[in-house]
């Protein structure tokens, strides 16, 4: 279709496009308007049972907690494991959540080769409210120390070569997020635009299908022809 004829259909069909701009600039409105959403992250980083001559681990490991830290995290996530991203920076309400704890490996590699050097632990926690990501924040951290705790136990470790999770930073921050109007703004835009447009070529292509042809409603002339003489 060209532009003049898909002109003369949105003229044609002028109620549908009042109708779809209505709906656009109502979505467009929601989308701008919608509230932001409270975020926090750290890492739980597991380190080894220290000696007298290797006190420092993470500077000088002699063991690979790495493979341990990813077993945890299976055991946390259980059958939800976390979304693997293209980047370890990516955030939860950069995926859209609002209401969601992630616990995952730091991932060091990509989306396509995962790589997990550390035995650190990635959490993160969003929420509507500041109170409720501290809340959340402070009980996945416990959930991860008692896990630990638990398996040891059932390991039967001794106190001296236990593994100590570690909070980096020991107190997190927990930032407002409420991200771009403009671009919301602009996204619903060009959606609602697009939209209406296709419903509306679409809808007025059914409409003039089933409106009968002028030779089918003219009614039949029944009348026999009188020969001339």
């Amino acid at each position: 279709m060209t532009s003049r004829g898909l002109a003369a259909v949105l003229l044609r069909r002028w109620y549908l496009v009042l109708l779809g701009a209505v709906l656009t600039v109502a979505g467009t409105y929601a989308t701008t308007h919608r509230p932001g959403v409270y975020w926090t992250g750290y890492e739980v980083v597991l380190l080894a049972p220290s000696e007298r001559y290797y006190v420092n681990k993470l500077e000088d490991p002699h063991y690979e907690l790495a493979p341990l830290a990813g077993v945890f995290v299976r055991q946390w996530n259980e059958s939800h494991p976390g979304l693997l991203t293209a980047s370890a920076e990516t955030r939860l309400y950069g995926e859209g959540e609002r209401s969601a704890v992630q616990v995952r490996m730091s991932n060091q590699g990509s989306q396509w080769k995962p790589l997990y050097p550390s035995p650190a632990i990635d959490v993160q926690v969003v929420d509507t409210s500041p109170e409720l990501v501290a809340e959340r924040s402070a009980e996945t951290l416990a959930q991860i120390e008692d896990l630990l705790r638990t398996t040891q136990d059932a390991a039967g470790v001794s106190a001296a070569w236990r593994i100590v999770p570690l909070q980096s930073p020991s107190a997190p921050d927990v930032s407002y997020h409420g991200g771009s109007r403009v671009r919301a703004a602009g996204a619903s835009g060009v959606l609602g635009v697009s939209i209406t447009f296709a419903g509306v070529w679409w809808l007025d292509r059914r409409l003039r299908r089933r409106q009968p042809s002028t030779a089918a409603l003219a009614p039949a002339d029944t009348r026999a022809e009188v020969p001339s003489w």
